[in-house]
């Protein structure tokens, strides 16, 4: 069985989890108070469980546009269309904002956006993002991600199963659908 098979049926078992949990959370009213939880647990920078390679990092945060945005930046706009881009904050935090309240916080080293990889297209954003500090964002952009898939042996199936265990995360600390 080769490398790429298995990180593909992987990243198939991760997500079917994703969505048997997120079936179990429908309904309960899971769209609480801000976290204050603030650690770098998602941090890719090092992260040693990430399916992602060093390399793979390496090569998306050097193609990723880095751009500065100042506190009080609307950087995602709940209701306006998808743009499938992957943010990693480098510097400062953000703010995830559901209809107008704080979901939870985004600390400095994570990674948000992931949903968009794996809803359609076609839907809007769920939430907003606001910079609650001055930040700097490293914007990783869907046609690079999809240049690579078709380019790098085993890249999509490491990519799907980094993006489905930080969605399952995000469910599991957050006990909220819309990031």
């Amino acid at each position: 069985v080769s490398t790429q098979s298995t990180e593909r049926d992987q990243a198939f078992d991760v997500i079917f989890k994703l969505w048997k949990k997120s079936q179990s959370k429908v309904g309960e009213g899971s769209a609480g108070a801000l976290s204050s939880n603030s650690s770098k647990e998602a941090s890719i920078a090092t992260t040693s469980e990430s399916p992602l390679t060093k390399e793979d990092w390496n090569m998306l945060l050097n193609e990723a546009n880095t751009i500065s945005f100042p506190r009080g930046s609307v950087i995602i706009t709940q209701g306006k269309k998808n743009q499938l881009r992957l943010y990693h904050l480098l510097k400062g935090e953000c703010t995830m904002k559901y209809d107008g309240k704080d979901m939870r916080r985004i600390a400095e080293g994570e990674v948000f956006g992931a949903i968009n990889y794996v809803i359609d297209d076609q839907i809007n954003h769920l939430t907003s993002v606001v910079a609650s500090d001055d930040v700097e964002l490293a914007i990783i952009e869907g046609y690079f991600i999809n240049i690579c898939f078709e380019t790098i042996v085993g890249f999509a199936g490491r990519f799907y199963l980094y993006l489905s265990s930080v969605i399952l995360d995000q469910i599991d600390k957050y006990k909220i659908l819309c990031w």
